[in-house]
C-alpha cells in the first residue's frame, strides 16, 4: 500500500510556473467610479483552501462589461471580452477631453512592432496590445492614431479631430494561450437532461448546462 500511495502521489505531482504583466494608469484619477454591467444569467463558485481546509464561495455573479468612469478627466475605460480571444478595451474620449492625458505603464519592457502593436515577450509567448483603431462615436469615421513610447510609458498619438465630439480609441489585448488546452476531460448527463463538463488545465472548471444548452454555473477548482 505504501508503494502504491507513493506511485499515486507521483502521478498527481504538478510542476507549474507563472509570469505576470501588470498595467498602471499613470496620474489617473484616484476617485474614479467602477461600474459593472451586462450581468450574465449564470454564476461562479470557487474552491478556496484556508488553514488546510477546503471551502467553497458560491453564487458569484459575472458581468460582460466593466467601466471605469473618469479614469482621467472626461475619459472612461470600458473592458469587455474579445469575440476571438483576449481582453477588449475601449477608451471613450468625451468632448473637450485630452487624449494625451492617457499614460499606460506596463511592468515589463516592450516594443512597438512593424504594424504598430505593443508587444511584450513572456516565457509563455507574446503579450500583445494591438494597435488602436480610433473613430467618432456617432458615425465611426476613422481618425488616424497610433501607439508611441515615451521612455517606458505607452501613449496614444491621435490625429486631428473635432474636439467637441466624442471619439473612441479601440485596441485589444491578446495574452499567450500556448499552455492552456481548454480541453474537455469528461462530459456527463443527468436524468433531467442537464449536461456537466469538466476541463481546462489550472484551474480546472466544472460547468453545468441545462437541456437547452444554456450555461447555469461554473465551479472553479
Amino acid at each position: 500500500p505504501e508503494g502504491w500511495l507513493e506511485h499515486e502521489a507521483e502521478k498527481r505531482k504538478m510542476n507549474w510556473d507563472t509570469t505576470e504583466v501588470r498595467l498602471k494608469w499613470e496620474n489617473s484619477n484616484p476617485h474614479k467610479t467602477l461600474i459593472a454591467s451586462e450581468q450574465t444569467i449564470d454564476y461562479h463558485s470557487y474552491e478556496v483552501i484556508k488553514d488546510g481546509k477546503s471551502n467553497s464561495i458560491n453564487f458569484i455573479k459575472a458581468y460582460k462589461k466593466i467601466t471605469y468612469k473618469n479614469i482621467y478627466s472626461n475619459i472612461d475605460f470600458e473592458f469587455t471580452f474579445h469575440p476571438k480571444e483576449g481582453l477588449k478595451y475601449n477608451i471613450l474620449i468625451h468632448p473637450n477631453a485630452n487624449p494625451s492625458d492617457i499614460k499606460i505603464q506596463y511592468s515589463r519592457p516592450g516594443r512597438i512592432d512593424s504594424v504598430g502593436n505593443y508587444v511584450i515577450q513572456t516565457k509563455f509567448g507574446k503579450f500583445i496590445d494591438h494597435a488602436p483603431a480610433t473613430f467618432y462615436a456617432d458615425n465611426r469615421e476613422i481618425i488616424d492614431s497610433k501607439f508611441i513610447l515615451k521612455g517606458n510609458i505607452l501613449c496614444f498619438d491621435i490625429g486631428k479631430y473635432h474636439k467637441e465630439k466624442e471619439i473612441v480609441i479601440d485596441p485589444w489585448i491578446q495574452t499567450p494561450t500556448l499552455l492552456n488546452s481548454n480541453g474537455v476531460w469528461e462530459c456527463e448527463r443527468d436524468a433531467g437532461g442537464n449536461v456537466y463538463i469538466i476541463g481546462g488545465d489550472m484551474p480546472m472548471k466544472l460547468q453545468k448546462y441545462n437541456p437547452a444548452g444554456v450555461i447555469q454555473w461554473t465551479y472553479n477548482t
